[in-house]
């Protein structure tokens, strides 16, 4: 486990940080943890790219045949007229 020191935090961040703790009955440390992790466990625009790229990579190509985003989207308007 490693220790974080945050100095000259504003007197309104540390008030609203601790309103908050209090709302979900941690203390301050644990409503700063809770931030932190759950900060720290969103993915980079890397790795979402990453991630993209793989989800494609793993789809079969559109055959020419089959209607594309925008078409299917022009035949539900066009239904709803």
């Amino acid at each position: 486990m490693s220790t974080l020191t945050i100095r000259d935090l504003k007197p309104a961040v540390v008030k609203s940080l601790k309103r908050k703790a209090a709302e979900n009955h941690r203390s301050l440390e644990g409503e700063v943890r809770a931030l932190l992790e759950r900060e720290a466990a969103v993915p980079n625009m890397a790795a979402w790219l990453e991630k993209v790229a793989k989800l494609r990579s793993q789809q079969r190509p559109r055959r020419p045949d089959e209607p594309t985003a925008v078409d299917l989207v022009r035949q539900g308007r066009d239904e709803d007229r």
